[in-house]
């Protein structure tokens, strides 16, 4: 069923991205956007994309930010 298919990539990226695999986080998400894109819900679609860009911009600020 695509209504519940976006929510269980959702929980796997946050998933991957606590294990320590941020680029397989991006792969759950932008999975989901595409099926979300395919049966047309916009409101799947801007959660996938601020999901890329919320991890787009913990690991830029993880470049930055000193190791203790």
């Amino acid at each position: 069923n695509s209504a519940w298919r976006p929510t269980i990539l959702f929980e796997l990226a946050e998933l991957d991205e606590a294990l320590g695999e941020p680029e397989r986080a991006r792969e759950q998400l932008l999975e989901a956007m595409a099926g979300a894109v395919q049966i047309g819900d916009d409101e799947v679609v801007a959660h996938c994309r601020q999901g890329l860009e919320d991890r787009r911009q913990r690991r830029a600020n993880a470049a930055i930010t000193p190791s203790p």
